[in-house]
Parts: C-alpha cells; sequence; structure tokens
C-alpha cells in the first residue's frame, strides 16, 4: 500500500511542541506506511527547543524538522504577535507543502501527502491545507472541557447576539453541556474576556467547527461529561487520545542530568510524601512582592518544599521567565538559611522526575493543562493557582468537577505579558492552601490514586485512547488487484471495526446509563464482519440490497456450484467471493431483510432510462441509445453516467460536466 505523509504545524513554544511530537509517535505506531513532516515556526532562539528536536529526529527517522523562515515579531503588538506570526508563515508553508508534492509526484516510492494536524492556535493553515486538497485535523492541547466552553461562547455570541466580555468581573454561573457543575463567568479563559482577543478566540472556534476532527489530549474516564457532550451538537468528532506526556524528558536528560542529580539527592533525603513542589509552568513568573509573600507562607505552613523560583522577563516583552542569579535578591531576609533543613530553591526544573519521586506529596501548580494530566499520572494532588489562559477553568475542573485538588485561589488572574500590575496573594492564603495541600483527606487521594490507574490504562492496548485514536482509515486496495479491491477492502476494515466496537462496549461497561450492543446490520458484501460480532457474542443481520430471487440464486449457486451463472460468477475470483458470501449468509441470526417491490404506477408518458450506480456505456453506445430515443418518439428521462477510466480503482460511474460532449450533434 502507498505511503502517506502528515504535516504537523505546532505552535512554537516547547510546552504545545512536546504534547504535539508525542501524537505524532503515537500516529507512526500505529502505522508503518506512514511519516511525518514537523514544520517549526522560529520566534527566537530556544536552546530547549533546539535540544529536543534534535533528540527527536536522532531517534526516529520517520520524523522530520523543517524550519521556516524566521519572523521577528512587532516590538509594538505583543499581545497580537502569535495570531500574526502564524498568518505571516502561511506562505511559507505553502512553499515548503509544494515542494513535498513535487517529490511525491516525481517519485513513486515518496509518500503522498494525506492531510495536516494543527496546533489549536494554526487555524489559518487550514487555508492551505484545502488548496493542496487534504483535511485538517486539529489537536487540542487543552482539554475537552475547555473546547467545549470555546464552542458554547462562540455559539452564544453568533447565534444569541450576547457578549462574552460582559461577564467579565461578573458572579453569573453558566450553564453548558460540556461540564456537570454550573460555571462561574469568573472562570472562564481570559481571552473569551477581552474585547481586544475574544474575536481572534470566536474565529477559532469556527475554523473548529470547520475541520475533519479535533484531537485531544485527554483521556475519557477524565472528562467523560465533556467528551459525551459533543455528540449532541454541530462539531467535529473528537479524539480523546491522551494522556499524552514526555516522560522520557526528550533532549533533556544529558544537559539537565547534573541539576537533576542535585535535586535527586535533596529529595531521596525527604520523608515520604513529605515535599510540596512549586511549579508555574514555562510562562509562570512572579514580582518581587508575590515572592516574598510566597516564602513567607511556605516558611509559616511548616511544610518541606521544593520551588521553582523563575525570573520574570521585562515587562511588555513576549519572552519566557528565567533562572535567578542569585535568588537571595528576591526572598525575604534568612529565608534561605531558616529553611535550609526542609526546603530547596531551583530553577527551571524537570518536572515528571520530580513528580515521580516519592517524597514529593503536594503541588502547588498554575494549572496548565500538561501539569494537570502529569499530576494526575503520578498520582500528586494540586493546589490550584492558575495565571493565564484557560487555567481557571482547569482550576475549577480539577477542584469542583472532578474533586482532586484543593484551592489557592482559583479565581486569580493575570495578563500572559506582564505590565507590572498584579494582585498579590498573602502569605496566610498561601499557608492555609499549602497546608490544606499537604493534610489532604484519604478519600481524595484514593479518588486521585485511582483515576491515576484509569490514565495510564487509557492509553494501553485496548484501552479508551488506544482505541479512540482515529476512526476507521481509509485503507488503499491492492492497485494491482482491481476486480478484487472491494472484497480485500471488507477484510482490512475488520481490525478498525474490532477497535470501535471494543470502545463500544468499554464504555457501556463502565457508564450504567450507556446502551449495550446488541448486534450487527451487515450489507450484503460485508460478511466478513460476522467474525467480529462472533467475537463480541453478539448476532449478525443482513441487509440484502438486491431482490429475494437473487438470493435465493445465490444459495442455489453456493449449493450446486451451477455452470449458468451471473456475470459476478464467471470468474474465478468472483465466484469464489460470492461463494464465501453465500456461506456467511446462512451463518446470520436470522433471514435477510429483503426490500419490497414498489407498486405499480398509473401509466405515464414518460420513458426513464438508468443503469444503476456502477451502470454506463462508452461513446459509441451513447450516441445509438440517443439516435432511439429520438426516433421512438416519445418523451424521456435519461440518468447519463461517464464510466470510470480503464484499469482503474474507481468502481462507480460519475456525472458528465458537459454531456453535450459525448452525444449527436444537435440531439439537445
Amino acid at each position: 500500500m502507498k505511503k502517506a505523509e502528515l504535516v504537523f504545524i505546532p505552535t512554537p513554544v516547547i510546552s504545545h511542541l512536546l504534547s504535539t511530537v508525542e501524537v505524532a509517535k503515537l500516529l507512526l505506531d500505529r502505522d508503518e506506511r506512514l511519516s511525518i513532516t514537523f514544520l517549526i515556526m522560529k520566534i527566537r532562539s530556544d536552546p530547549k527547543i533546539d535540544r529536543f528536536i534534535n533528540s527527536v529526529s536522532t531517534a526516529c527517522n520517520r520524523i522530520r524538522f523543517i524550519d521556516l523562515p524566521k519572523d521577528e515579531p512587532d516590538p509594538n503588538q505583543p499581545r497580537k504577535f502569535l495570531y500574526s506570526l502564524i498568518e505571516t508563515q502561511i506562505p511559507h508553508v505553502k512553499d515548503e507543502v509544494s515542494k513535498l508534492v513535487s517529490q511525491s509526484e516525481s517519485s513513486p516510492d515518496s509518500p503522498t501527502l494525506s492531510g495536516f494536524v494543527l496546533d489549536m492556535f494554526c487555524t489559518p493553515m487550514m487555508d492551505v491545507a484545502n488548496e493542496f486538497g487534504v483535511p485538517s485535523y486539529i489537536f487540542l492541547t487543552s482539554g475537552a472541557a475547555s473546547l467545549g466552553v470555546q464552542f458554547y461562547v462562540q455559539a452564544l455570541h453568533d447565534e444569541q447576539k450576547v457578549d462574552p466580555t460582559e461577564f467579565k468581573g461578573s458572579d453569573a454561573e453558566l450553564v453548558m453541556p460540556c461540564l456537570a457543575n454550573p460555571v462561574p463567568a469568573k472562570v472562564l479563559p481570559s481571552v473569551l474576556l477581552n474585547k481586544e482577543r475574544q474575536p481572534n478566540m470566536l474565529r477559532q472556534a469556527r475554523r473548529f467547527r470547520e475541520t475533519k476532527g479535533i484531537i485531544i489530549n485527554t483521556f475519557e474516564e477524565l472528562e467523560s461529561h465533556a467528551i459525551h457532550s459533543f455528540s449532541k451538537g454541530k462539531t467535529p468528532p473528537v479524539y480523546p487520545v491522551g494522556p499524552i506526556l514526555n516522560l522520557n524528558r526528550d533532549g533533556d536528560h544529558d544537559v539537565e542530568s547534573d541539576k537533576y542529580k542535585d535535586i535527586k539527592q535533596w529529595l531521596d533525603d525527604q520523608p515520604l510524601s513529605s515535599v510540596v513542589y512549586l511549579c508555574f509552568g514555562s510562562m509562570g513568573s512572579f514580582g518581587v512582592d508575590q515572592v516574598k509573600e510566597i516564602a513567607w507562607g511556605l516558611e509559616q505552613s511548616g511544610h518541606r518544599f521544593l520551588w521553582s523560583l523563575r525570573q520574570p522577563p521585562p515587562e511588555g516583552k513576549l519572552e519566557a521567565p528565567s533562572d535567578y542569579t542569585n535568588p537571595r535578591d528576591v526572598l525575604p531576609e534568612g529565608f534561605l538559611d531558616r529553611t535550609a533543613n526542609t526546603g530547596k530553591i531551583i530553577g527551571w526544573a524537570p518536572q515528571t522526575d520530580i513528580l515521580a519521586h516519592p517524597s514529593v506529596g503536594g503541588f502547588v501548580s498554575h494549572c496548565g493543562w500538561n501539569s494537570i494530566l502529569e499530576s494526575i499520572w503520578f498520582g500528586v494532588p494540586i493546589a490550584a493557582w492558575p495565571l493565564y489562559a484557560e487555567q481557571q477553568l482547569n482550576a475549577f475542573q480539577i477542584i469542583v468537577e472532578l474533586g482532586l485538588g484543593v484551592e489557592i485561589k482559583m479565581d486569580y488572574r493575570r495578563e500572559f505579558i506582564s505590565d507590572g500590575n498584579e494582585t498579590v496573594i498573602s502569605s496566610g492564603e498561601i499557608e492555609r492552601g499549602v497546608r490544606c495541600l499537604m493534610e489532604l483527606c484519604d478519600e481524595k487521594r484514593e479518588k486521585l490514586k485511582e483515576m491515576s490507574e484509569k490514565s495510564r490504562k487509557a492509553v494501553e492496548n485496548g484501552g479508551t485512547s488506544f482505541t479512540w485514536f482515529f476512526d476507521l482509515p481509509e485503507e488503499e486496495p491492492d492497485p494491482n488487484q482491481p476486480d478484487n479491491a472491494f472484497f480485500s477492502l471488507i477484510e482490512t476494515q475488520k481490525p478498525h471495526a474490532k477497535e470501535e466496537v471494543s470502545k463500544l462496549v468499554s464504555q457501556s461497561e463502565s457508564s450504567p446509563g450507556s446502551p449495550a450492543l446488541a448486534g450487527f446490520v451487515l450489507d450484503m458484501f460485508c460478511t466478513p464482519m460476522i467474525d467480529v460480532t462472533t467475537e463480541f457474542g453478539v448476532p449478525s443481520y443482513i441487509f440484502f440490497t438486491s431482490g429475494a430471487a437473487y438470493l435465493g440464486l445465490v444459495f442455489y449457486i453456493q449449493a450446486l456450484h451451477a455452470k449458468v451463472l451471473p456475470s459476478l460468477l464467471l470468474s474465478q475470483e468472483g465466484l469464489a467471493s460470492v461463494l464465501a458470501q453465500a456461506r456467511r449468509f446462512r451463518e446470520t441470526k436470522v433471514g435477510p431483510i429483503l426490500k419490497q417491490w414498489v407498486d405499480d404506477q398509473p401509466l405515464s408518458s414518460v420513458v426513464y432510462i438508468c443503469f444503476g450506480s456502477m451502470g454506463s456505456f462508452g461513446v459509441d453506445q451513447v450516441k445509438e441509445i440517443a439516435c432511439g430515443l429520438e426516433q421512438s418518439g416519445h418523451q424521456f428521462l435519461w440518468s447519463l453516467r461517464q464510466p470510470p477510466p480503464k484499469g482503474g480503482m474507481e468502481l462507480l460511474a460519475s456525472d458528465y460536466t458537459n454531456p453535450r460532449d459525448v452525444l449527436p450533434q444537435g440531439f439537445f
């Protein structure tokens, strides 16, 4: 079968790139014919991204990375830079994809472009995919509930003419299909409450609806309410395939090894589950006043801590935080000396390694979606302190919807690009949050443990995320056997059918309200699928689209191996297929359901001419039919169809663009 290539376009930040590459690896594991090209937009030089890309390129020869030309941000428009960057990259993406297509057309062994997988912020690239005639999928690095909220607010705006920015500062609660509990307006994503940035998010939601499907880094057991809500609306299919985590820390092991050795040694010396870990993501940092309050809160709590303390970028700059040269400059006087035996200050941290360590018993987090999935995977409870984007909504989920964490301040909000104005949470609130976290009740810890186990099972073979990965792929029949292509196609689909039915059965078993699998109704040509129904212990029914006489003939021929056969049975391959088909008919639970002949209609003056979905004639015969109709003198309605190319894979006839091309001159 021909090789296929997907183009991935991620947002150029490490947190998005990590999970997007993991999705690509999973796809490659599922299909050996597939290769993937990443088109990388560059904001600036980022050693962490460069190391990661080099590591993946070395480890996997079916993933390659192409750097797009670098565009400098407008220093006067930092908040609009991401969207403007993506727009400016469209011509560069077209150029690179054109090269891929040209290579495929010039070399029979090269893979064929099959589709785009776009980061959630890269919806403008759908226009490029459309130009090349391939489908677009979205990879959502947030959760399913976040997607549901975005769809809900977009529909509220477009259909009911409600301005979502009116909810800013409101105590209103919204009832949404994607969440079981009413949602306080104060936890809506920041971008939906901002008049300047909201149009981008609404436009993004509209484009989401145009895609072939949306791949989500979540799993059904975590967000079942949100996932099932999408089937009730006008949305593309969603594929919850997570948790997708970079547990191997590609590109970081060598560089971070010395730093982690020091951290690991300190953690090894701490009692089991005694350490609270504080980290606010790749873009999270605080001003000096807030840093001091955190320090005092930690000291007053009396609990051991490991704190990833980062220095903010200059005000108004679109830059990532950096490590402090000397943390003493921003910490309270004497803090490091007083907490020398109970705490440790670090810079950027190897988060998955830290969360996996048995000494860590709690996680004060900004509630980025990757961090939430990692905390669940390792069974470490969260104290929620969201900062920007959809993190307030994530905090609401982890505390209210799931009951897996505690709150420091669920509706805390600050600008992604700091303007120097930030609300300061007091040391008392921080102390209370840390104490609640580290003294979490056994019931919540047990609940988190169960969810942790479910997260790991979801990605195992046969797990919910494993079987969700894609709906039935479009397999290519063997081009060397066009006459047998249809039957071989059905055989190739059996494993995919099993996966989808397994998903339905798992859902039924895990949710008392879900329907139970009761049986299959198969088309007359789909008898190989009876094997699947047998495996699941349910009956098969055949829907027979031909008449009863033909069914009887098939049974008769199967029993007697008669010599005078319909045309399909005159070739050895066709005969074998029909005989196998007839034998399978006899295995079904009950007799086939047959179409009834339409009652006779009153005599009319019009003759209707049609030769079925696969019936067509060459030009010479078309002209003879036309002449015959004209000479008959009767009115006619003629379904004229164009034959498929000779020897090709197409089975069905098609409509003529201009029937005059094949009809006698002047016939019309």
